[in-house]
C-alpha cells in the first residue's frame, strides 16, 4: 500500500519541493539592500501596521498614492496583496527583535532579510510552478531539462529583480502560474474538485496583487471549458464559486477606502486626469524594442522560446491560446494606461507575469537534444552558453545597481529639453504624459548601459561621470551630468554599512554561507528526483 501511494504521487512534484527551496535560498541569498523607497515604502508600512496594530490603516508616509477615509483613516490606493506577503517576514523580524535583537551592528542586515523574504517566496513559488508545467508541456520524462530551464527563467530574466522588491509583479505571476497548473490539471482529467477551487484561490491572489487581473477571469474560465463543454460545468462552477470572496474582498476593500465598491482608487494625480489614454500602437512598438521596456532585451530566454511555438501550438492547443490571450489582454490593458513604462524600474515591469508563460515554448525544444554532428553541436553549445552569460550579465547589472540611481540621473541630466512631470520651463510649466521619454526611446540613454556605467564607477571609486556617460557620443554639453555622487553602494542585503563591527562581519558571512550551502544542497536534491529512475512519470508523459 505504501509503495503504490509513493508511484502515485508524480515525479515533478517531489522535485518541485526542492525547486522551490532553491529559488527561496537563492534570492534571500541575493536580497536587496535598498531602504524601502517610492511604492515600496507604503507597501511595507501597510505591513508593518497589520503586525503592529491589526489594521492596514497608516500612522506616516508621503501624501501621494495614500487618501483618508470618512473615519479619519489613512489608507493607500496599492493592493493589499503585496502587504500581506510581507506579513511573514515581518512577524519574524518581531520575534528576533523581541528575543532582544532589536538594536546591534547585524540588526539592519537580519532587518532585509525578514523584510525581503515575502518577495524572495513569491518567486520561488513562480519557480515551482513554472518547473511543473514545464514538465507537464514538453520535456518529456527527462524532468531534469525542466529543472535547467527554470534555472534559466529565474537567473537570466527580470524575474530575478522583481523577486528582491515590493512592486507586486512576483505576487501577480505566483498566482497566474499557480491557477495555470491547478487548471491544467484539472483538464487532464483528474476529476478531483480541489484543483477548480486552488486555481481560483491562485488567480485571486494575482487579483489581491493587481485588481486589472480581473480582467484575466473569463480568460481562464474559457480555458478550463475549452473544447470540453459538457464535461466541465462542474469544475467551472467550482472555479467561479470559489472566485467569490475575491471579489467580495475587493468590493469591500474599496469601499472601506473610497467610499464606492466601484473606485478602484485611480482617480488623483495623472490616474484621474490621463488614464487609459496613451496610444496602444506605440506602447506595442516599446514592448518590442524600447531600450529600456523591450520584453525581449530583457528577457532574452522569450527570444528563444519563439522556435518553439509551432511545436507547442500543435502538442497544447488550449495551453497556447491561453498564453497568447492572456499576453493580449495584459498587453491592451497596460498598453492603453498613461503610465505604460510602469517606471521607476528595470524593464517592463508590467509585463513581467508574461515572462514565465513566454517560455513555456522552450521546453519544446529541450527534448530534441544537440545536433548529431561534432562542429555543429560545440558551435550550438558555445552560442547558448555565451547567450545565456550576457543574459545573466544583464539581470545581475540590473540587481547591482539601485535602478532609481539612473533614471535619476538620466531624468536630472536632460530636464530642460525633456521636462519631468510639471516643470515650469521658461513662462510654461510643462506637463509631459511619459517623464522619461529620453529613457525610453533614445538607445544611447538604455538602463542597462546607464547600470553598466555606474557599476565601473562603484567598483573603480571614481566621480569623474562626464567623461564616459552613455550618451556622451551624441554631443550636447547641456546634457552632460552634474552633480553626480557616488552616493550608492551595492544594492546587496550584506553590503548594508553597518560599520566594521565583527558580529556584522561574521554575520554577513555566516549568513551568506548558509544560504548557499543550503542553495546547493537544494539543486542536489532537486536534480536527484528528477533523475531518480525508481520514480515513474506523470501519468500524462506515460500516455
Amino acid at each position: 500500500m505504501e509503495a503504490d501511494e509513493r508511484d502515485a504521487a508524480p515525479a515533478e512534484w517531489r522535485a518541485a519541493r526542492w525547486v522551490f527551496a532553491l529559488g527561496l535560498c537563492f534570492y534571500l541569498l541575493t536580497a536587496s539592500g535598498q531602504p524601502y523607497i517610492g511604492d515600496g515604502d507604503l507597501v511595507y508600512w501597510t505591513a508593518e501596521r497589520l503586525i503592529d496594530a491589526g489594521t492596514i490603516c497608516l500612522d506616516k508616509g508621503r501624501a501621494a498614492n495614500t487618501y483618508r477615509t470618512d473615519d479619519g483613516c489613512r489608507v493607500t490606493d496599492y493592493g493589499l496583496g503585496i502587504s500581506l506577503a510581507l506579513v511573514p517576514g515581518i512577524a519574524l523580524l518581531r520575534l528576533v527583535e523581541a528575543c532582544g535583537l532589536e538594536s546591534g551592528p547585524a540588526h539592519a542586515m537580519v532587518r532585509h532579510l525578514c523584510a525581503y523574504l515575502g518577495p524572495a517566496a513569491m518567486g520561488a513559488l513562480a519557480w515551482m510552478f513554472f518547473f511543473l508545467l514545464a514538465c507537464r508541456l514538453g520535456v518529456g520524462k527527462r524532468l531534469e531539462r525542466a529543472l535547467v530551464l527554470t534555472l534559466l527563467l529565474g537567473t537570466t530574466t527580470t524575474v530575478w529583480f522583481y523577486s528582491r522588491v515590493f512592486f507586486s509583479e512576483m505576487l501577480q505571476t505566483a498566482g497566474l502560474l499557480g491557477a495555470f497548473v491547478a487548471l491544467h490539471a484539472e483538464r487532464r482529467g483528474q476529476g478531483r474538485w480541489y484543483l477548480p477551487v486552488l486555481g481560483a484561490a491562485a488567480l485571486g491572489l494575482a487579483v489581491m496583487g493587481k485588481a486589472a487581473n480581473f480582467a484575466l477571469v473569463p480568460v481562464f474560465g474559457l480555458y478550463l471549458v475549452w473544447d470540453r463543454w459538457r464535461g466541465s460545468m462542474r469544475a467551472l462552477g467550482l472555479f467561479a464559486a470559489a472566485l467569490l470572496p475575491f471579489v467580495a474582498y475587493q468590493l469591500a476593500y474599496n469601499a472601506f477606502r473610497f467610499g464606492s465598491m466601484l473606485d478602484f482608487g485611480y482617480h488623483s494625480f495623472r490616474d484621474g486626469e490621463l488614464g487609459f489614454s496613451h496610444p496602444l500602437s506605440v506602447a506595442v512598438w516599446a514592448y518590442l524594442f524600447s531600450p529600456s521596456k523591450s520584453f525581449f532585451l530583457f528577457n532574452p530566454l522569450t527570444l528563444a522560446a519563439l522556435w518553439g511555438w509551432r511545436r507547442f501550438f500543435r502538442a497544447h492547443g488550449a495551453e497556447a491560446r491561453l498564453v497568447l490571450a492572456t499576453s493580449a489582454v495584459l498587453v491592451f490593458i497596460f498598453g492603453r494606461w498613461w503610465c505604460w513604462h510602469g517606471d521607476w524600474s528595470w524593464g517592463p515591469r508590467f509585463l513581467v507575469v508574461l515572462v514565465p508563460l513566454a517560455c513555456l515554448p522552450a521546453a519544446q525544444l529541450m527534448p530534441a537534444g544537440w545536433p548529431a554532428d561534432r562542429w555543429r553541436r560545440w558551435a550550438a553549445r558555445s552560442g547558448l552558453a555565451v547567450a545565456v552569460a550576457l543574459a545573466f550579465f544583464v539581470q545581475l547589472l540590473g540587481c547591482a545597481v539601485p535602478s532609481w540611481k539612473f533614471l535619476a540621473v538620466a531624468g536630472g541630466a536632460t530636464r530642460q529639453s525633456f521636462p519631468t512631470w510639471d516643470q515650469r520651463i521658461g513662462k510654461q510649466v510643462q506637463k509631459p504624459i511619459d517623464p522619461l521619454l529620453q529613457v525610453h526611446y533614445l538607445p544611447h540613454f538604455s538602463p542597462i548601459l546607464g547600470h553598466w556605467w555606474l557599476a565601473k564607477h562603484l567598483v573603480l571609486q571614481t566621480e569623474d561621470f562626464d567623461s564616459d556617460h552613455p550618451w556622451k557620443s551624441l554631443g550636447i554639453p547641456a546634457w552632460a551630468p552634474r552633480g553626480v555622487k557616488l552616493d550608492y553602494g551595492l544594492d546587496w542585503w550584506g553590503a548594508v554599512r553597518v560599520g566594521e563591527h565583527w558580529g556584522a562581519v561574521l554575520f554577513r558571512w555566516l549568513a551568506s554561507l548558509v544560504l548557499l550551502l543550503l542553495a546547493i544542497e537544494s539543486l542536489v536534491l532537486a536534480r536527484r528526483a528528477c533523475t531518480d529512475p525508481g520514480i515513474r512519470s506523470s501519468p500524462e508523459r506515460a500516455r
